[in-house]
């Protein structure tokens, strides 16, 4: 079997220091508009920053990420692992047969006849140049076309 991992897993450490730098540049933009404004304009201000702040949570709650792909040789199947902040790693497999992968710039798209399997990124899934060739000379010693 082989096992290619994320250089960055998803933690809870890394969503509170997330919210923690996004509420800072909130904060600072809200002194400036604040002083800026005159004092109509400062119940405006609070509402714009409860809100960015609220979207801001909610999407990092809704991110989903690789955070593993093992290719388990002898069944023939591949597996990957997704999660999302404060969940448990969620499993996907599917057999080689009718894979294929699209390569662009830094990004791997898995397809399965005409229907998307996952796509991997080195910039959303935090995978290095070095584990994205290594993964596509998997997929190659696999018999998994790539273009």
């Amino acid at each position: 079997m082989i096992i290619f991992t994320t250089d960055e897993p998803l933690t809870n450490r890394r969503f509170f220091i997330s919210i923690l730098l996004q509420l800072i540049f909130m904060l600072l933009f809200f002194v400036v508009f604040h002083f800026a404004a005159n004092s109509e304009k400062a119940g405006t201000a609070y509402l714009i920053f409860g809100i960015l702040f609220l979207g801001n949570i909610i999407s990092l709650l809704q991110l989903s990420k690789l955070e593993e792909i093992r290719f388990d040789e002898e069944k023939k199947e591949l597996h990957f692992y997704s999660k999302r902040y404060f969940s448990k790693l969620r499993k996907v497999k599917t057999s080689f047969e009718g894979l294929s992968v699209r390569r662009k710039n830094d990004r791997l798209k898995i397809t399965k006849g005409r229907k998307k399997v996952f796509t991997i990124s080195c910039n959303d899934d935090v995978f290095s140049i070095e584990k994205m060739n290594n993964i596509i000379a998997a997929f190659k010693a696999n018999n998994i076309p790539v273009e």
